[in-house]
């Protein structure tokens, strides 16, 4: 059962990464010179439908298999500090940051598309959010890299 926790929280933590960077990389990439908005929403719409069919569920997966492998591994709450840290950062990322700023970005940013001509160039305030978007992302990864380095550090009191 361990293993198989294990298995499931390393393989969500490769997808939500690996969702994030995706989602970076078509964002940015649509942002490019002569980019039109068409680009725009097809990118708006694949991180929409990733969010919820990806991050979402390797989110929820990461949260439950990390408590889940706290218990048969033995780990004592009480001195590991890691975990504290770790749950901490983690409410930052996927409460604050996601859901608290990455999420509204992301629903300005098609709101400001759906003013916008079908054909027509991308305006400078959806570059504006989608640049905040990105770097909001970046702060995700930094987290998510923390977060990494707790679990292998394993710092106790």
């Amino acid at each position: 059962m361990v293993e198989l926790l294990r298995y499931i929280h390393v393989a969500s933590s490769i997808v939500l990464g690996g969702q994030v960077v995706m989602a970076m990389t078509l964002l940015a990439a649509s942002l490019k010179e002569g980019a039109d908005s068409r680009v725009a929403r097809y990118v708006q719409a694949i991180l929409k439908g990733t969010g919820r069919t990806i991050a979402l569920p390797a989110i929820v997966l990461l949260f439950i298999s990390g408590i889940g492998l706290t218990h048969p591994t033995g780990v004592k709450w009480g001195k590991a500090i890691w975990i504290w840290i770790s749950l901490g950062l983690f409410l930052v990322f996927a409460g604050a940051v996601w859901h608290g700023v990455m999420i509204p970005l992301r629903k300005k940013m098609q709101g400001v598309l759906e003013k916008t001509e079908a054909t027509g160039p991308v305006p400078d305030s959806y570059r504006a959010l989608a640049q905040s978007w990105l770097t909001w992302s970046g702060i995700c990864l930094g987290l998510i890299a923390v977060i990494l380095a707790l679990m292998v550090w394993k710092p106790t009191l």
